[in-house]
């Protein structure tokens, strides 16, 4: 079994022990006067707390590098202690039952990046260090078998009404491609422009007027942004079921008034 020992520990098992590192496979950290307990961990306080611990540090650094608004990193955060939640009951520690969301597995990410912290932090949330597995979605059926069954686990556990589709983001809540054959044939608008939906795995569709000549990127980025997304490195967009680009215009696609453009996140870790 891994262990986690502070470096005064290590010291002392190295005189009892010199190739105690070896015969236990120990994982050594620096000692951490704990800021908070399990429960307190999870509280939120931006304005006040100064710290490098607890969710309060990691909502802050996802807001900086992720462009989040806070209410946007509440919103994960809740989740990514869902996610923690369900990790913890099933003891799935090397990702092998349960997967997050990509937008709880980019937070999950930052929380990674500070190691030492992590470490800690499993110790004190899960009584052990969770792992993650960077190449967890190469093998994509085993992916999608682990969605369905973290999806079903959180309505379990929490209840429908407490998952928000939108952050977790999975396929059973609404399909994601399109069908031609629910395109609406409107006349376009007399000053040549007309009105996109623009839709992800979660409920709320986005509607965005532009003129049909103008390249789509423009309108992709616009999404992203408000999703709190990477366009190029976690988003594509599908119309009929084919990609489209950003030098796209919905002249040269054709498009319809009202037309629905899916956006199809990319698969990540775990």
């Amino acid at each position: 079994m891994t262990k986690i020992m502070s470096t005064n520990s290590k010291k002392r098992a190295r005189e009892e022990d010199p190739d105690v590192a070896g015969a236990t496979k120990a994982v050594f950290v620096s000692n951490r006067d704990a800021d908070f307990n399990e429960s307190t961990w999870w509280m939120v306080d931006i304005e006040n707390y100064n710290g490098n611990q607890g969710a309060s540090a990691l909502v802050k650094r996802c807001m900086r590098n992720h462009e989040w608004n806070l209410d946007w990193a509440k919103k994960i955060i809740q989740a990514y202690r869902q996610l923690l939640t369900l990790k913890k009951g099933f003891e799935d520690w090397d990702a092998e039952i349960l997967s997050p969301s990509h937008l709880v597995d980019k937070m999950w990410h930052q929380h990674i990046l500070d190691i030492g912290n992590y470490c800690h932090d499993m110790m004190l949330l899960c009584g052990r260090v969770v792992l993650h597995n960077p190449d967890g979605a190469l093998d994509i059926q085993a992916k999608k078998t682990r969605d369905t069954s973290t999806f079903s686990e959180l309505i379990k556990k929490f209840g429908k009404s407490n998952v928000n589709v939108e952050v977790w983001g999975f396929p059973e809540a609404t399909n994601t491609i399109s069908d031609r054959s629910r395109a609406v044939n409107q006349v376009p608008a007399d000053d040549g422009s007309l009105t996109i939906c623009f839709r992800d795995q979660g409920p709320e569709k986005i509607f965005t007027k532009m003129k049909r000549t103008t390249r789509l990127g423009t309108a992709f980025q616009s999404f992203a942004k408000r999703k709190g997304l990477n366009k190029t490195e976690d988003l594509r967009f599908i119309l009929y079921g084919d990609r489209v680009y950003d030098l796209d215009t919905p002249e040269s696609l054709g498009m319809n008034d009202m037309d629905q453009i899916d956006a199809v996140r990319n698969a990540h870790g775990c």
